[in-house]
């Protein structure tokens, strides 16, 4: 009978050890679940001030490199340059400050000054095609890109037909 008894106590403590692992297993994954979501908070907490710093110091380095402006102009063409009948809308400072006028007359665009697009960028239109090359497009672009977002425009953040 002390057998018997013996191996009963083995299988309670066996279950009893089950249910101990079981709560164990359990509160393991709400612990990796809480870890997955503090480290999603983080990485965006950090996107978002990285983001807060680029708006602030991109466009102050761009008015102390003056070719800066130039080259942010050449990558916007060049997403035009299969259009036909575009228009250049660009800030007025940028225009003084940049070779725009030169790089768009030898692609045969015309240029509006347009107070209202921020600095170091423009914004692109042809008959059915708008580019938003704006500094503020870019920048959004590249916090969907870096939150793994996938609703916005397919080309970078920028183009859209």
């Amino acid at each position: 009978m002390g057998r018997i008894v013996k191996a009963a106590e083995r299988r309670l403590n066996a279950k009893k050890l089950s249910s101990a692992e079981e709560e164990l297993l359990s509160e393991f994954v709400a612990l990796r679940s809480e870890i997955a979501r503090l480290k999603s908070a983080a990485k965006n907490e950090i996107i978002d001030l990285a983001l807060a710093i680029a708006r602030r110091i991109v466009p102050n380095a761009v008015e102390m490199d003056k070719a800066a402006i130039d080259r942010i102009y050449e990558q916007a063409l060049a997403q035009a340059a299969d259009l036909e009948s575009v228009i250049l809308y660009i800030h007025p400072e940028d225009r003084k400050n940049s070779k725009i006028d030169a790089l768009a007359e030898a692609r045969g665009f015309s240029i509006v000054e347009d107070g209202g697009v921020g600095r170091a960028g423009c914004r692109i239109r042809s008959p059915g095609v708008e580019i938003d090359a704006t500094l503020d497009a870019i920048l959004r672009a590249l916090e969907q890109a870096m939150k793994g977002m996938d609703n916005g425009p397919s080309c970078g953040g920028c183009l859209s037909r």
